[in-house]
């Protein structure tokens, strides 16, 4: 469907992959979801996600890793990204300017109005929760 978001979610519990891929499709959004690092770097070329959605720790690389290797390259550096965490005070990451971050436990429609943010997109709605906050290196 044309215009629809395309996010690649990044996560290696398969039940939070299962939960992302159930939810994410019936407000508007086209899912991919990739295990690990190197999952995740295969599929950010085949699929062309419009926001990459990262959890702080998967196999093959973490975060961090495939954080490294998205600087090395000129039109993926450029893809908004959405770092998860257990904590604020887990980010131990160096975060580009394009990224927001969101620590658990969260409303997915928080996630999704983050999301938005990224791409410029206004939110269409929001739990009471509290959205993602912008974070500086």
């Amino acid at each position: 469907m044309p215009g629809r978001l395309k996010i690649l979610f990044v996560d290696a519990d398969p039940l939070q992959r299962s939960i992302y891929t159930v939810f994410f499709p019936t407000h508007g959004y086209e899912v991919a979801t990739a295990t690990d690092g190197i999952d995740c770097m295969g599929k950010l070329r085949s699929v062309n996600p419009d926001v990459l959605v990262l959890e702080q720790d998967f196999p093959w690389g973490g975060c961090e890793g495939v954080l490294a290797r998205i600087r090395e390259d000129p039109q993926l550096c450029q893809i908004p990204l959405l770092i998860v965490t257990s904590e604020i005070t887990d980010l131990s990451v160096h975060i580009p300017d394009n990224a927001l971050h969101l620590s658990r436990p969260f409303h997915l429609l928080d996630m999704a109005a983050a999301l938005r943010l990224l791409v410029g997109r206004i939110p269409v709605q929001t739990s009471t929760s509290e959205v993602a906050l912008p974070v500086t290196s």
